[in-house]
């Protein structure tokens, strides 16, 4: 990609030495090329600043993390690079139109072969920008018509675990990719943990798909089966009230089963929507950073996420004494922290606080080695346990890692996540470990191992059927020609026929789909636009001037907020109201007065 981008500089200032040389253009033109020099170079610095983050350039995952809810995520560490790189932004783009446009007398006589000639190597610098290349392949995935076949590989199972039941302990490794266990690559880096894998199901070729690049993609991969493909338009993703509606997950299985759910971090919950994706599917009991704030005696030792990773696994082995002791089925769910990209953390308690990586000390595999071993340690002090004869545990990476000072070394290798089953009962002889498989077939092979079903979405269990990475030649392009079919079973409405509003959950419900409110919608021909207000740039009443006049909208908030707007509306000041209708027409408004109100839209009248 940096090759890609290379290619686009030198087109780009080719075209911008050229336009220099040989155009004189008139106003018109120099607001056209201003205008396009803005587009060129906002699409490169979004590439630049995504592959920064990533090490992928733009993807799935800058999509969902640009317009999700930031709150809680640890961006200091990356404050500095992109302020740099905003403020290279601006210089570029005053030295690129300086350069082109400064002192240039009028003409408008310039040949159109020397238009077609800068035209040529615009043209190229943007065909060949990895940020409009990025932006283009999304835009145009989800563009894709139905795959067809969707429904022919989608697993849907009601089936309840039955007769014992184990406990179950399953730990997130964030960025802990199976690749670091090369110990030709990475010598002594995992020996804690690679003691415990050997005597474990290592499933050693887990494939990465997309949508299941990045945390809570990873975890809704392993956990429903499928990739995270979301409908989300402008800021909606952390305004929905609810997350994968109707699809039966790991966890909604394990609840059914009676099974007692609890998940744990060290970082906030509401970070990329986990809070609204657990809860959602079976899991009671949720501990994020600010839940575990009153536990926690030094209040100082966190880092720019969260809860060190040796403050969370001591946390969570006393919950598993609790859980034990409640004499219930249980699932205890974890997720870490000190490996997480640039280049992670390093908790106290770690004995391999340092590594060096060809005689040069490695922030991200430090973290690395410390990581693994509170990972190990925590496993070690359950398996001690008498209870551990009924336990199942789970170590796997919730993605590859992304762009960290480790990168360039794992860059040389065939990446493959890590799942890695402890099961009480040992180790069957007949399962290959080392066959293709991807995170999908996580959570089916979970499922298996504690006597319920072997599919799960488009999962499949390991331990004795093929996944479906098997059946395609290109596993990834099929994937993604499936995103618009996985995108409707978030079952998000493409038309208002009716409505619920529920003030005090503070919600309205359009068919499958649940709202927060405040909330403007856009009304097209066969779908809905949500807009919302939270982390926005723009008022509700702000982004409703900007709609064109003959749109159809749908608007709840305060009543004062509305009547800011529509000002013939005076005698509703205080509570909740709605309007619909449209710029150009008629604007219907309605008071809320009662906690519940159901209705729908009638724009004829």
């Amino acid at each position: 990609m940096m090759i890609k981008l290379s290619l686009s500089f030198f087109f780009f200032l080719c075209a911008i030495f050229y336009f220099r040389r040989y155009i004189k253009p008139v106003l018109k033109e120099k607001i056209f090329i201003v205008f396009l020099y803005l587009i060129f170079i906002v699409s490169t610095s979004l590439f630049i600043g995504s592959n920064y983050f990533t090490g992928v350039g733009i993807n799935e995952s800058v999509v969902y993390t640009i317009f999700s809810d930031l709150k809680g995520a640890g961006l200091q560490k990356y404050l500095l690079p992109f302020a740099l790189l905003l403020l290279f932004s601006v210089l570029f783009t005053i030295i690129s139109v300086k350069v082109s446009l400064s002192g240039r007398k009028e003409n408008h006589n310039t040949s159109k072969r020397k238009y077609a000639i800068f035209s040529f190597f615009f043209v190229a610098s943007f065909l060949s920008n990895p940020g409009v290349t990025g932006v283009y392949s999304i835009i145009s995935s989800r563009m894709n018509g139905e795959a067809g076949d969707f429904s022919k590989y989608y697993y849907q199972t009601n089936k309840k675990i039955s007769g014992p039941k184990k406990n179950i302990v399953y730990i997130y490794a964030e960025s802990l990719e199976r690749t670091y266990f090369d110990k030709n690559t990475f010598p002594g880096l995992t020996d804690e943990l690679s003691d415990i894998k050997d005597k474990s199901y290592d499933f050693n070729n887990t494939i990465q798909l997309p949508g299941t690049d990045y945390t809570i993609a990873g975890i809704v991969a392993s956990q429903c089966g499928l990739p995270l493909f979301a409908p989300f338009s402008g800021n909606s993703s952390d305004s929905l009230s609810s997350f994968f509606p109707g699809t039966i997950c790991l966890g909604d299985i394990l609840k059914s089963s009676g099974y007692n759910l609890s998940f744990i971090q060290g970082a906030d919950l509401d970070f990329g929507g986990k809070r609204l994706f657990f809860s959602n599917h079976g899991f009671e009991h949720l501990s994020g950073r600010e839940e575990l704030a009153h536990s926690i005696t030094d209040k100082s030792y966190i880092n720019d996420w969260g809860w060190y990773d040796d403050t969370i696994f001591a946390i969570a082995y006393d919950n598993y004494l609790k859980l034990v002791d409640n004499k219930k089925p249980f699932g205890l769910f974890l997720l870490t922290v000190d490996t997480h990209h640039p280049d992670g953390f390093i908790s106290k308690n770690c004995q391999k606080k340092s590594y060096n990586y060809n005689g040069v000390y490695n922030s991200s595999m430090s973290a690395v080695s410390c990581s693994q071993e509170q990972i190990a340690h925590f496993i070690k002090r359950i398996v001690a346990l008498p209870s551990f004869k009924n336990t199942v545990i789970v170590v796997s990476s919730d993605h590859l890692a992304m762009n960290n000072t480790a990168s360039f070394a794992l860059n040389k290798l065939s990446r493959r996540n890590l799942f890695m089953v402890i099961d009480s009962d040992g180790i069957r002889k007949d399962v290959n470990t080392g066959k293709l498989r991807n995170t999908f077939d996580n959570g089916a092979t979970i499922l298996d191992l504690l006597g319920g079903d072997t599919k799960l979405g488009l999962g499949r269990s390991s331990l004795q059927s093929d996944s479906l990475f098997n059946s395609f030649p290109d596993m990834i392009s099929k994937v993604n020609s499936w995103k618009n079919s996985v995108i409707e079973l978030w079952g998000f409405p493409k038309v208002i026929e009716k409505f619920k509003i529920i003030q005090d959950a503070g919600k309205i419900e359009i068919g499958d789909t649940s709202f927060k409110l405040p909330a403007l919608f856009k009304i097209n021909k066969n779908s809905i636009d949500p807009f919302f207000d939270r982390d926005a740039d723009y008022s509700l009443s702000q982004q409703l001037s900007m709609f064109d006049k003959n749109d159809k909208f749908f608007w709840i908030d305060d009543c004062f907020k509305i009547n800011h707007v529509f000002t013939y509306t005076m005698d509703k000041f205080y509570g909740l109201c709605l309007a619909y209708g449209s710029l150009a027409g008629k604007v219907d408004t309605v008071q809320i007065s009662s906690n519940e109100y159901s209705s729908s839209l009638d724009f004829q009248n």
